[in-house]
């Protein structure tokens, strides 16, 4: 039977996750690369994707931000997946409140965007609306809040649910510039990766590139 952590032996072992040298850290700084090169940064939106649940996908999401704001870029990481939060526990945040309660209450989401423990990133939570999914995901609405965040920050990265699970995804990619993929080795089906590129392309958007998550 495991011994439960303790928080502080919690908070620890996000630490080290967060700062370890994975041998996804290589294919996640030449994602960066291509960011760069792909579009002025200033005002970047990039969705971050997986085919299916099967990879640690908010630990890449979390890991390409830090990445992307050690350079000095100011960062915004939205929680997109609202049915299985996990990017503010990598930063010890409350996901209590977030977007999708003020985006119910029309309200703005700008002031509860929360500073991280990393320099020059930010977080904004997901909130407790996901039973309400049906009134969240209109794209023009989503355009609309996304592009409000935004404005100041260098790169926004938005963590989405798996793709072929839930359309939220294939909202969220329809508003970004650009989506990145993550995969698990061993996990993740071959036939899956090709179909989810190619529906990112029907919508007219870049694939920057797949992660290769091992372990």
């Amino acid at each position: 039977m495991s011994r439960k952590l303790t928080k502080q032996q919690a908070k620890r072992k996000q630490q080290v996750l967060l700062n370890s040298r994975m041998s996804s850290t290589e294919q996640i700084r030449m994602v960066q690369i291509q960011m760069e090169t792909s579009k002025d940064l200033k005002g970047g939106k990039w969705l971050i994707t997986s085919p299916d649940n099967k990879s640690n996908q908010s630990l890449i999401t979390s890991k390409l931000a830090i990445s992307i704001a050690n350079q000095g870029k100011e960062v915004l990481v939205i929680e997109g997946d609202i049915r299985n939060p996990s990017c503010h526990e990598w930063f010890n945040i409350s996901n209590s409140y977030g977007w999708t309660d003020t985006l119910l209450n029309k309200e703005s989401a700008v002031g509860i965007i929360q500073r991280t423990h990393q320099s020059n990133l930010s977080l904004l939570p997901s909130g407790s609306n996901e039973s309400r999914a049906d009134e969240l995901w209109i794209k023009d609405e989503v355009e609309k809040w996304i592009e409000s965040v935004s404005k100041s920050f260098d790169v926004v990265l938005i963590n989405g649910a798996p793709y072929i699970s839930f359309a939220d995804a294939q909202v969220l990619a329809s508003v970004s510039d650009g989506v990145v993929l993550v995969a698990r080795e061993n996990k993740t089906k071959e036939k899956d990766l090709l179909w989810v590129n190619n529906s990112i392309h029907s919508f007219g958007k870049e694939v920057l590139g797949v992660i290769l998550q091992t372990g």
